[in-house]
C-alpha cells in the first residue's frame, strides 16, 4: 500500500517538476558559485548579477527541456512575467538567492585564506 502511494506521488507532473527544478537550480548555483558570497557593496553587486544570471539560465534550460525550439525564448519570457505578476514567487526567489550568498560566505572566506585572493583580485 505505502509502496502504491509512493509511486502515486512520483508519478505526479508536479513532483517530476520540482525536482528536475531543484536539480536544475544546484547546477546553476554550482556553476556560479564563485560569484556569491563576497563581502561588502561589490559582492552584493556580484550576488545580484550571478542571481540575474541564474534566474536567466533556468528559464532558458527549462523553456528548452519544455518545447525545445520555442521554449528556449518563451522560457525567460514566462520566468519574468511570473516573478513580475506574483509579489511572493519574486520574494521566494530573491530570499533564496540572499541564502545562497549568506551560505557561500564562509567558503569564500576559507578560499580567500587558502589561494590568498583579496576581495577584488579575480
Amino acid at each position: 500500500m505505502a509502496q502504491r502511494n509512493l509511486r502515486k506521488r512520483l508519478e505526479n507532473p508536479g513532483t517530476l517538476a520540482g525536482v528536475f527544478g531543484h536539480c536544475r537550480d544546484r547546477v546553476l548555483v554550482f556553476f556560479m558559485r564563485k560569484h556569491f558570497g563576497h563581502g561588502g557593496l561589490i559582492g552584493l553587486l556580484r550576488a545580484l548579477v550571478a542571481g540575474l544570471w541564474v534566474l536567466f539560465l533556468a528559464g532558458i534550460l527549462t523553456g528548452t527541456l519544455n518545447m525545445p525550439l520555442w521554449g528556449t525564448t518563451f522560457g525567460v519570457i514566462i520566468i519574468a512575467a511570473t516573478l513580475v505578476k506574483s509579489p511572493f514567487v519574486a520574494a521566494s526567489a530573491v530570499i533564496a538567492l540572499a541564502l545562497i550568498h549568506w551560505l557561500c560566505r564562509p567558503w569564500q572566506i576559507e578560499r580567500r585564506s587558502i589561494f590568498g585572493f583579496g576581495e577584488t583580485d579575480y
